[in-house]
């Protein structure tokens, strides 16, 4: 996949195209549709799939004040498209330029004259220019007058569910992984530096990893099951997500056990895969009632890891 420049477009080689727009936070099963549609679109006839996206996340623009949980990075959601087959992407800052220019410049000046569209899929609710003035039915009347085709994607739907970033973001935010995986179609995953602890865990016989988290959302407080993939090979991981009640801590933890691994992995980084909730932070009266319960944790996380691994239908994990 090549990362496009915009000031060196148009390429002459990039051709007529086929596009598609939007933020793509997560890269959930209805982008992964619409992703899919234009690079099959793209082989016949020739014509060279598109993805624009934004960088940061619109939101941050407009509002500026309000914390927008980002699903995922600006590189692992590229990463996450090049594995669906496009041929390109070109990422805009979204700035007051962009946002002042009107439906019919957005149109011109980007899709035209840039990127040389033939067609474009957007999805049913899709808005763009200023003040959002743009629609899909002003989409369809502007490429109608400038010779490209518009095509719409009905909201993808799992049962009554409309699949939406919005809708995945609170569920990670509640801690519901395991559902938010189902919409991902893959595991949901941070990553970040291994950095020094207070050796806590390894006091109590469990050491865990200490996780400055640098990508993807952090989901709620509370203990999960999940995986690591440490040089090619995979490791049910407890996750423990809080501020420690028990020994009366201020600051939010990322901590990990990975179960059967021993070796040093300070200053590395690594990705860390949630696949069920397991239970709430808990504030604990004594050393001993902690110790049981993270040997309950332990012991679903390794069956919660089993199962997934038995399954052909689990989620991916892509690191």
């Amino acid at each position: 996949m090549i990362n496009l420049d915009y000031n060196t477009l148009p390429l002459e080689s990039l051709g007529p195209t086929v596009l598609t727009i939007g933020n793509f936070d997560g890269v959930h099963r209805g982008h992964q549709e619409l992703i899919r549609t234009i690079v099959h679109e793209s082989k016949n006839p020739k014509l060279t799939s598109v993805i624009l996206t934004f960088y940061p996340h619109p939101v941050t623009y407009f509002l500026p004040k309000e914390k927008i949980h980002v699903i995922c990075s600006r590189n692992y959601k590229e990463k996450l498209i090049a594995k669906l087959g496009v041929d390109a992407i070109l990422t805009l800052s979204f700035d007051e330029k962009l946002a002042n220019l009107t439906p019919e410049e957005y149109v011109k000046q980007i899709l035209i004259d840039k990127l040389n569209v033939n067609t474009i899929w957007v999805g049913y609710d899709f808005t763009f220019g200023k003040n959002r003035k743009g629609n899909v039915r002003s989409l369809i009347e502007i490429g109608e007058k400038s010779g490209f085709k518009t095509r719409i994607l009905s909201p993808q739907r799992d049962h009554d569910i409309v699949i939406s970033s919005t809708k995945i973001r609170e569920l990670l935010l509640e801690g519901s992984v395991d559902e938010a995986n189902h919409y991902l179609n893959r595991v949901h995953i941070i990553s970040g530096l291994i950095v020094s602890g207070d050796a806590k865990g390894r006091i109590l016989g469990y050491p865990t990893i200490n996780v400055n988290v640098k990508e993807g959302l952090i989901p709620g407080h509370g203990i999960y099951s999940g995986v690591v993939e440490i040089e090619s090979e995979m490791y049910p991981t407890a996750i423990y997500i809080g501020r420690r009640p028990t020994f009366q801590d201020s600051d939010l933890r990322v901590e990990a056990h990975i179960i059967g691994f021993q070796g040093n992995l300070y200053h590395t980084d690594i990705s860390i895969g949630f696949l069920n909730y397991l239970r709430p932070d808990t504030k604990f009266d004594n050393e001993h009632q902690l110790i049981k319960a993270i040997e309950k944790d332990c012991s679903n996380t390794q069956t919660d890891f089993d199962l997934w691994q038995s399954r052909p239908d689990s989620p991916s994990f892509i690191p």
